[in-house]
């Protein structure tokens, strides 16, 4: 059983939300567990299974699906009670099932915090893992959340054990982002797609999470700002994240220049109100959220704007020729910036507020480019 107070150091899942491994009902993705059951039931099922997709939309919990229905040798849910669970489900739900290993970022007891990645060393744990004997079960079944985390050491073990894999072994490996794992870890894996959820099966997700029982929230809103990403959603929800997000579209304004002390003040709220994240950390997703948008609609990609502030900017940067470039670089160096500075212990404060000057200097060019034109 599980130990109290585990699920405070699991480094794959929201602290505001059940583990995958919980989830009693899988919601989207019918094509991609159809696809793996096909598979599975034609007697030719692939060792390793890569499940890609974006943050937040089901990828762990559909390989948790996938794990109850190889260990129960079920592709159906039983008839009767649908909240009846067998003792193998029990068990992996307990994280007790032994013929699981769960492969994941570990908890730095020493600098309280998870580590940056998933060490060489909790991969070469799978060899150990697959010596053991399994008399109950034909399989043994591994689950990396996320692969992305792989250290390139690690990467490179991994590789090996895919290489060869063990009699009855199997590999779900959950992927943000397939460009960033190496090709040959790729070309050994069956690929299942996760897309987008669809609105109402955000909708139907949000409505079961306790976090959100008998408050009043804008869930069109918060699909459109996530993408229908559930655990941006609960973040942005529990971090104030939507006034966040105004403030800072006020601060990128294109009629006025920008108010530095107010770019100090937002930055300088530390955990103001009690917020679940680390501020600098919410700021940070937030001001990337706003770069995201901006660049995305100024190429024409999205339209679905919910927000006046973001309308305003967007009509303003549209009689530009490639003006979505400079945001997209932005953002680029932003997220490497921010990588870096958590590596090295820097203050992320001064990282952010960097951010805004490239901001500052993007708006004067679009300005004196206007007043020449005028």
């Amino acid at each position: 059983m599980e130990k109290n107070g585990l699920e405070n150091f699991e480094s794959d899942k929201n602290s505001s939300a059940p583990h995958p491994r919980k989830t009693v009902k899988l919601i989207g993705h019918v094509h991609a567990r159809e696809m793996f059951i096909n598979s599975y039931q034609s007697g030719k099922l692939h060792h390793a299974w890569l499940l890609h997709g974006p943050k937040g939309i089901g990828k762990a919990t559909l390989a948790w699906e996938l794990t109850k229905i190889l260990l129960n040798n079920s592709t159906s849910p039983k008839p009767g009670d649908p909240n009846h669970k067998t003792l193998i489900t029990q068990r992996i739900e307990a994280l007790s099932e032994p013929s699981i290993f769960l492969c994941r970022k570990q908890f730095d007891k020493t600098r309280k915090k998870f580590s940056q990645d998933i060490s060489v060393d909790e991969v070469r744990k799978i060899n150990h893992f697959f010596s053991l004997s399994n008399p109950d079960n034909l399989w043994r079944i591994v689950i990396i959340d996320p692969v992305d985390d792989l250290s390139n050491s690690a990467a490179n073990a991994l590789l090996k054990i895919l290489e060869e894999p063990p009699e009855g072994g199997m590999f779900f490996l959950i992927c943000k982002n397939k460009e960033k794992v190496i090709p040959t870890i790729l070309s050994r894996c069956r690929l299942l797609s996760c897309s987008f959820l669809e609105q109402d099966e955000f909708t139907e997700i949000l409505s079961q999470l306790k976090i959100f029982d008998h408050q009043q929230v804008d869930r069109n809103q918060l699909f459109c700002l996530t993408n229908g990403s559930i655990s941006k959603a609960i973040d942005m929800f529990l971090n104030d994240g939507l006034n966040m997000f105004k403030e800072i579209l006020g601060i990128i304004n294109f009629e006025n220049e920008m108010d530095r002390k107010k770019i100090w003040s937002l930055l300088s709220q530390k955990n103001n109100s009690g917020l679940a994240k680390e501020y600098p950390v919410f700021i940070g997703e937030a001001l990337l959220l706003a770069l995201t948008r901006i660049s995305t609609a100024l190429a024409g990609k999205n339209h679905l704007w919910q927000l006046i502030e973001e309308k305003e900017i967007i009509q303003f940067y549209k009689k530009y020729d490639a003006s979505y470039f400079p945001f997209a670089w932005i953002y680029s160096s932003l997220l490497l910036d921010l990588k870096n500075t958590d590596q090295t212990n820097l203050d992320p404060l001064n990282t952010l507020f960097i951010a805004f000057l490239k901001i500052e200097k993007v708006l004067l060019k679009f300005k004196m480019t206007s007043q020449r034109k005028n």
